[in-house]
């Protein structure tokens, strides 16, 4: 786990911490803020596993770059969500 996967998940804590403050104390911007601190925390956290991969996948570490659904040496690949 690198520094923007803690950051991010620290992140997505306190957003919800204020979403859940604001809907109590009836503050709608309190509680739309925890929402998009949430989200950013989502974002930060992903970009941090990113990375981690990056480092970690030796296809992508030689190298390899995707374009247009097929890597450059032509074989298929898929995603699952």
């Amino acid at each position: 786990m690198n520094k923007d996967q803690v950051t991010g998940k620290i992140d997505q804590a306190v957003g919800k911490v204020e979403q859940s403050v604001g809907k109590s104390v009836g503050s709608q911007k309190l509680a739309n803020k925890g929402v998009v601190k949430q989200a950013e925390g989502a974002v930060q956290e992903t970009w941090g596993r990113c990375q981690g991969r990056c480092e970690t996948d030796p296809r992508i570490a030689q190298g390899s770059r995707v374009r247009e659904g097929r890597r450059e040496t032509g074989e298929h690949y898929s995603v699952r969500g």
